[in-house]
């Protein structure tokens, strides 16, 4: 078999007759095309420049094979008139005419130009796939609860809060997370965790009674961790768990709990009044975003924190005046402001040291406010006030400690009248007196609080439909202190539990991370609190509890996504 080019062209007379048993015709090349190129895929494809192929002409013919036509018999790299031969010769069989082929430069550069168009898109291809396929860190929500931290603290107290005032302004806050009653710290961050009100949750308190206990004490106390005092609420990490998130709790309130048969995936000892170990607590915070960082399966999603420094400040050592000058009473709040910054900000900085800024996202908040009290010689002393009462009245004075029991003192005194008596009749009478008895005092002597019964509480409150909650409460005015007696008081400077509208009863809420809206926006004036179940639901992309009274749609403009659920 015969091929030969012309200038880059077939010739007009190319041999074409062969051998049944031979290769056809198929191809040819160009003068300089590789034959190591084409030999596999082209066996007749050769070139003059491999040592194992001939140039043939007519001396070299084999008997019988027909003469080469002069006007190409040359052995002559000047004449481009070649012949390729599989070797070691071959044969001649004659000539036929073929189209002429020619390459059309411009169809040549368009191909290569598509050609190369298409590999891009390709390679573009496979690299998006690799990436998919490569695990992007979930990202992770993290709470930080700082107790009895005011609304307005930012603003009154800015030099020891710089981390906090940087991070709303880079972020987005509610001026106002308003508390459910009552504004306790147990009520409230059970609510948060929750989205239950505290009627429904069951913690009615921070020290309540439930005469239907399946324990000698029949009296609730925040050490204590018996499901049976906690699991009419479901928090938010057992909903996350449920739904087979991982979660990481430290010091929250009930994280040790085992509620539905299930603790946070990681959690550590309660300890409300500690020793204030900041290196502590950022500790385990690596640990856990380092799971994340090395796509560790059980990583937190979720990760809970409480800080009770602020709140045991001012309660010890009140809350100080900005405008004054030091004292060693407001160095401890100062101290203390201090402290939560610099947790907040040693946060910041592990999350940027593990460059996990686009994976992580922040919320500080708290479950209450916090206002300075009066001191012992203007308290509200509730068994005196009764007996001043009754005596003015010319009545017979009432006992109370011979019907009721009392748990709560300062900004609420509670009565549970009767508990044990099962003469319903009776109960209801002995609850009536009391009532009438205090009311009767108030109305008279202008006594700055109010009294209710479980039935004729406010609406708002959402505080009756609850056994533990008490048949009789005193709820005193903002700044007042009340008790049952004057030996009820300790000391304290500071407190909360007041009516949950109270300004200074009044939380505080900021977010910052890609999963939030930013720039320092202030997403609204007020939200209650029964709405960051909720919220964290959304930003873990499950859904929240069936127990949930909250509602996204209060909360969402702080979202930078639109949840569509």
């Amino acid at each position: 078999m015969y091929y030969y080019s012309t200038n880059g062209e077939w010739d007009e007379s190319l041999a074409n007759d062969y051998e049944d048993h031979g290769n056809d015709i198929e191809r040819g090349v160009r003068e300089g095309v590789n034959y190591e190129e084409f030999r596999d895929s082209t066996p007749t494809l050769l070139h003059t420049d491999d040592q194992n192929h001939q140039v043939i002409n007519n001396d070299n013919l084999n008997e019988g094979d027909d003469e080469i036509p002069s006007h190409i018999n040359s052995n002559s790299d000047q004449n481009s008139h070649r012949y390729f031969a599989e070797q070691p010769k071959a044969q001649y069989h004659g000539l036929r005419k073929r189209k002429k082929f020619s390459i059309n430069p411009l169809k040549a550069c368009l191909g290569s130009t598509l050609t190369f168009i298409l590999l891009g898109v390709i390679a573009i291809f496979i690299l998006l796939m690799v990436l998919l396929l490569v695990e992007k860190p979930r990202q992770v929500i993290i709470v930080l609860s700082i107790d009895g931290f005011r609304y307005d603290y930012l603003d009154l107290y800015p030099q020891y809060v710089p981390t906090l005032l940087k991070m709303r302004r880079e972020g987005v806050y509610i001026d106002k997370l308003k508390p459910s009653f009552p504004t306790k710290t147990f009520p409230n961050h059970y609510t948060i965790a929750t989205g239950q009100y505290v009627q429904s949750h069951g913690i009615t308190s921070n020290k309540f009674y439930d005469k239907n206990a399946p324990f000698d004490s029949k009296v609730f106390t925040q050490q204590l961790t018996d499901p049976f005092w906690w699991e009419q609420g479901e928090p938010i990490w057992i909903t996350a768990q449920k739904q087979k998130i991982s979660t990481a709790c430290y010091d929250y309130p009930a994280s040790n709990v085992k509620i539905q048969g299930m603790f946070p995936t990681f959690y550590e000892p309660i300890y409300i009044h500690d020793n204030y170990d900041i290196q502590k607590r950022i500790d385990k915070l690596n640990t856990y975003l380092s799971m994340t960082k090395n796509h560790e399966a059980l990583a937190p999603k979720l990760i809970m924190y409480y800080l009770g420094w602020v709140d045991d400040a001012a309660h010890f050592h009140g809350i100080p005046d900005p405008s004054k000058n030091l004292t060693s009473e407001s160095l401890y709040f100062y101290n203390a402001l201090k402290m939560v910054d610099d947790m907040v900000a040693n946060i910041f900085q592990t999350i940027s040291a593990l460059k996990l800024e686009s994976h992580v996202n922040v919320i500080v908040l708290s479950d209450h406010g916090m206002e300075n009290v009066k001191q012992k010689e203007d308290g509200i002393w509730i068994q005196p006030m009764l007996d001043r009462y009754y005596s003015y009245m010319n009545m017979a004075p009432l006992n109370i400690y011979s019907i009721a029991e009392t748990y709560t003192s300062g900004t609420l005194v509670d009565f549970y009248v009767m508990p044990n008596n099962t003469d319903h009749s009776a109960r209801q009478l002995a609850i009536r007196t009391l009532y009438e008895g205090i009311k009767g005092a108030i109305d008279l002597f202008s006594y700055k609080c109010k009294v209710y019964t479980k039935e004729d509480m406010p609406f708002r409150f959402k505080y009756t439909n609850n056994s533990r909650i008490p048949d009789v409460l005193v709820v005193s005015d903002i700044g007042e202190y009340s008790a049952l007696d004057s030996m009820f008081w300790w000391g304290e400077k500071a407190d909360h539990g007041y009516d949950n509208e109270e300004p200074t009863m009044q939380a505080f809420f900021q977010a910052l991370g890609p999963l939030f809206k930013s720039g320092g926006i202030k997403a609204y004036d007020s939200v209650s609190n029964i709405h960051i179940h909720s919220l964290l639901a959304s930003l873990l992309k499950i859904k929240p509890s069936t127990r949930n009274e909250g509602n996204l749609d209060e909360i969402k403009n702080v979202l930078s996504y639109e949840d569509t659920k």
